[in-house]
């Protein structure tokens, strides 16, 4: 057999089956791949080319625990849900010519169900960063509307009207005539 874990060990006709493999049996439930379509090259180009990257920088954002890490993830998600809607839009206009309709296996399980993870999968991921970002927006709020505290030089009460040094030898043991005498 040809070790998976290890692929250079592998003859070169073997790893370019392997390689290619997938998307030659994907095509067969939407021929679009193997036709150069235009929609789908410059839609698969933008994928591997944007949203490739900035999904590894979402990662690693989550890894690191970055503050802008829900913003990637809304923009990440909001781009894959948006190229998977015109993915099926456009399939649907073209009265599915690409893909063998009702065939269970290439129409339904490869062309609707998998490519109906990319439309679930974001959206949940949509709706778990607006829900992120929305709670960080109201914490901010609520700090917001708070009343700021005051420094501890001036917790003490002083009249409104002298300033800070008047005020502080106002309060002062002599001004008060609390002062010990001996």
């Amino acid at each position: 057999g040809i070790n998976l874990v290890n692929l250079r060990w592998a003859p070169s006709i073997a790893r370019m089956f392997l390689l290619c493999f997938p998307g030659k049996e994907y095509a067969k439930g939407d021929s679009r791949y193997i036709s150069s379509d235009n929609f789908t090259v410059c839609m698969e180009t933008l994928t591997a080319w944007t949203w490739g990257p900035l999904s590894v920088w979402t990662v690693v954002a989550f890894l690191h625990n970055k503050p802008y890490r829900f913003i990637l993830q809304l923009v990440v998600s909001l781009g894959q849900l948006y190229g998977d809607v015109l993915y099926f839009l456009t399939a649907f206009r073209e009265d599915f010519h690409h893909s063998p309709p009702g065939h269970p296996l290439y129409f339904w399980f490869y062309f609707v169900f998998l490519n109906s993870l990319w439309i679930v999968i974001p959206s949940l991921l949509i709706l778990d960063a607006c829900s992120q970002l929305a709670a960080a927006q109201s914490g901010a709020d609520r700090l917001q509307s708070q009343p700021t505290a005051r420094p501890a030089d001036t917790l003490s009460p002083r009249p409104a009207s002298l300033p800070p040094l008047a005020a502080a030898a106002s309060l002062s043991p002599r001004a008060t005539g609390k002062v010990k005498t001996t």
